[in-house]
């Protein structure tokens, strides 16, 4: 003869004419990232750009095309504008073929750029979350840079 289970772990039996209510809970949502120090980290992040930019106006020089600040700005201006979830390529056209191409290659690595940087959350003594860039974050980075080249094209060095 086979052995029950105990009561315990049976499913329970539904009667005819009874409903099931299904009750949902929602999620818990996790706290705000919170980015300590956020100026410092801004800065950090903007020379992180900085030397994506200088690797990308090398590109230029050594395709012989005249790549500079107004381009620099379209592309960070671009990138503002996707961060508010608008279309960044208006911003981005450009008559010349080939700056063309630099500002929407530019863009495209500099867009990657907020799930390439991680910050940590310790949510237990033993686990720690790892977390991409708050997009409100991105724009504060991004602004900081714009206003460091704005301040003078020698900061990209």
């Amino acid at each position: 003869m086979t052995e029950r289970p105990p009561r315990s772990v049976r499913p329970p039996k539904i009667r005819s004419g009874h409903t099931v209510v299904e009750v949902a809970f929602p999620a818990p949502t996790p706290a705000p990232l919170e980015i300590p120090n956020p100026a410092a980290e801004a800065r950090r992040v903007a020379k992180r750009l900085r030397s994506l930019l200088v690797t990308h106006l090398e590109s230029a020089r050594r395709m012989h095309v005249a790549f500079g600040p107004d381009d620099i700005r379209s592309v960070i201006d671009a990138l503002l504008a996707e961060a508010d979830r608008m279309d960044p390529a208006p911003l981005l056209e450009c008559p010349e073929e080939l700056r063309h191409y630099l500002r929407r290659t530019m863009f495209d690595e500099l867009s990657a750029e907020p799930s390439n940087i991680f910050y940590t959350t310790r949510v237990r003594e033993d686990v720690v979350r790892y977390e991409a860039m708050p997009a409100e974050f991105w724009k504060t980075c991004l602004k900081t840079l714009r206003d460091q080249l704005d301040r003078g094209m020698e900061n990209l060095s």
